[in-house]
């Protein structure tokens, strides 16, 4: 839905992602992924293997032959899951750089919600907002510098030498309100 042609749907794929509560780290860090999506393991049982072996005459497949048991993990590469690798960076990934400020706005007030809850996802989400400082929006600018602000209320950021490099040059932004939020955030 993240990759959606609407960009109506985009905005709420992003407000329904902050709804999520108790999502486990390893699936928010995957949401920040640039990498394509491997691994397309899925646990079958021993008669559904055949079957599926039947409908996928154009896929290669390779049964994990280490698993003793019912179940068996199962290595697919069909046109079913080169779909999946459309979608290989993460759905933030996907928003924050998505060509409508409207987008990008949901998906940092998506982050925003979702650093509340995980401080992980949080420290993850500092680098990618900052680099939100250089967007050509003043409007997304100025969300990036405020969502950081209420970011680091709850965690402590420590920013590299490049990240700071970025905020210092924000410094002498043309808008009056992006330069107090920064002010704010850096103080």
């Amino acid at each position: 839905m993240v990759n959606d042609i609407s960009i109506l749907v985009r905005q709420k794929a992003f407000q329904t992602l902050s709804k999520f509560k108790k999502v486990d780290s390893k699936f928010l860090m995957q949401t920040f992924s640039k990498q394509v999506m491997s691994n397309l393991k899925r646990p079958l049982n021993n008669r559904n293997i055949s079957a599926k072996r039947n409908k996928a005459m154009n896929s290669t497949q390779k049964v994990d032959k280490s698993s003793h048991g019912a179940d068996q993990l199962v290595d697919f590469e069909s046109d079913e899951f080169k779909l999946l690798n459309s979608g290989a960076a993460g759905a933030f990934v996907h928003g924050l750089e998505d060509e409508f400020q409207e987008v990008r706005i949901s998906a940092i007030d998506s982050i925003y919600v979702l650093s509340k809850q995980n401080t992980e996802f949080a420290s993850k989400s500092v680098d990618f907002l900052i680099d939100l400082f250089n967007d050509s929006s003043d409007i997304v600018r100025l969300k990036a510098i405020q969502v950081l602000r209420s970011i680091g209320k709850n965690i402590t950021i420590g920013l590299t030498n490049e990240q700071l490099s970025i905020c210092i040059s924000m410094i002498e932004d043309a808008d009056l309100a992006i330069r107090k939020s920064l002010y704010s955030f850096l103080s």
